[in-house]
């Protein structure tokens, strides 16, 4: 016979009505910016940590990372905070990358007295919101099949998101053939409170 598991009455559960964030528009509160170094390439990127600001999902991001570090007490993988954009600030021949700016101007717009200053101080940006456009990606698993996630992938501004003034991106697909596996995304909505002092800002 199969025994109960120890921690069976306090084990996560992926059932068929586990609350996942959807695609869309959300009013997102930076927690950190930072410039980075991507390895293979040595290309420079800003990448931008979040959580939603507003609505149904705040503080998303937060509960999702609390989980992880519950998991990680047990032996799981370590804490990763999966509310992050990442653009490149230059394009291929150093001029203005469009996505970049475009986040920079709906900052401005989005916080009243908010100026961007040159050279940027990526701190300043802590404590700001900005809209985020966010769209389903396929992708491929460790185990070789096919996965689908939710990402940020355009900045808007807050008030465009609010007035719900966009169109949500199409669904971006995995150009190689993986096999098809159904389940939860990685980014499935966890009801818990969160405690300020356990995040990574």
């Amino acid at each position: 016979m199969l025994q109960k598991p120890e921690d069976y009455d306090r084990a996560e559960s992926y059932g068929s009505d586990a609350e996942r964030l959807p695609a869309g528009g959300y009013v997102c509160e930076i927690k950190k910016a930072e410039e980075k170094i991507i390895r293979r390439t040595g290309t420079l990127v800003v990448s931008v940590s979040f959580d939603i600001a507003e609505g149904e999902y705040r503080d998303f991001f937060a509960r999702h990372y609390r989980r992880q570090k519950t998991r990680k007490a047990r032996g799981g993988k370590p804490a990763r905070w999966l509310g992050t954009y990442t653009v490149f600030p230059y394009t291929n021949e150093g001029l203005t990358n469009p996505a970049f700016k475009g986040l920079l101007e709906c900052m401005e717009k989005s916080n009243e007295g908010f100026r961007i200053k040159w050279p940027l101080n990526l701190d300043e940006f802590r404590g700001m919101k900005v809209g985020l456009l966010f769209r389903e990606e396929e992708y491929e698993g460790n185990d070789g099949t096919l996965r689908t996630g939710v990402c940020a992938c355009r900045a808007r501004t807050a008030d465009c998101i609010r007035r719900e003034d966009y169109i949500v991106p199409a669904r971006r697909k995995l150009e190689k053939s993986v096999s098809v596996k159904t389940g939860p995304d990685v980014q499935e909505f966890i009801p818990e409170d969160v405690d300020d002092e356990e995040l990574p800002f």
